[in-house]
């Protein structure tokens, strides 16, 4: 193994001024980056990425990125890997989809499998709710991830719908807004109003920070302590149905 690696970091030396080679394209758009995500060659991609400058966000012609490709597979270490490399966690397919779509589409599949398996209808709370290593499964791990990295929980696919939608798991839905929060306080940056230099601040009070998001638009406009009196976002005036803090 040791020897085929060192064998592509040769190859990758080898062709360093002809970029265009690493990132050179099959009849169905797939690049090697793409392969090494499809078929979890964690230390290959890591390869190219650091040695052989590929080319990070390319899609192939479904429009798929070898993250795409990572979170269809379930491939933790990818994931964690291309984010960590800066991917766009944001682009879409074809259809539409970003990787959280596509992550909780996923996570949904593997539960209902689960479901399906138990051969116990009654059982569907346990599934969505049971903690036990809940954090530790590859689809709830590689989601977090995702919202971690900047994914946008407000982006809607071709068929109108949103990463939620396509969550039935309210424990896995909290997790990730309180995700989404960390995510938009420690980078002092709100994705939804770029042009507000008091991005951070409570748009009704201005004294705290917003911390509670709406559903089902998925904004998050104020702290918890005015979002009680807002009826509708003030951002897309959607009528708000329930509020997460």
């Amino acid at each position: 193994m040791t020897f085929v690696f060192s064998a592509i970091e040769l190859i990758l030396a080898k062709i360093q001024n002809r970029q265009w080679l690493v990132d050179e394209k099959k009849d169905d758009g797939f690049t090697a980056l793409h392969l090494a995500a499809l078929n979890d060659h964690c230390f290959v991609a890591e390869l190219l990425i650091t040695k052989g400058n590929a080319s990070i966000n390319v899609q192939n012609s479904s429009l798929q990125t070898a993250l795409h490709l990572a979170v269809g597979r379930q491939h933790l270490q990818i994931v964690n890997l291309l984010c960590s490399k800066a991917a766009n966690v944001n682009l879409t397919d074809k259809d539409g989809d970003t990787c959280l779509h596509e992550a909780l589409r996923h996570h949904t599949l593997s539960q209902l499998k689960q479901l399906q398996d138990a051969g116990d209808g009654g059982r569907l709370t346990n599934i969505f709710t049971n903690s036990n290593g809940y954090d530790k499964r590859p689809s709830v791990a590689i989601a977090c991830t995702l919202v971690a990295h900047g994914a946008d929980l407000t982006a809607r696919n071709k068929k109108n719908q949103k990463p939620f939608d396509l969550c039935p798991d309210p424990h896995l839905c909290r997790m990730l807004t309180e995700k989404h929060i960390e995510y938009n306080r420690e980078n002092n940056y709100d994705q939804q109003i770029k042009q507000n230099n008091t991005f951070t601040e409570c748009l009704v009070c201005s004294d705290n920070e917003r911390d509670t998001l709406f559903q089902p638009c998925s904004h998050v406009v104020t702290c918890h302590l005015c979002a009680s009196r807002v009826k509708k976002c003030l951002l897309c005036k959607e009528n708000i149905q329930s509020r997460i803090k």
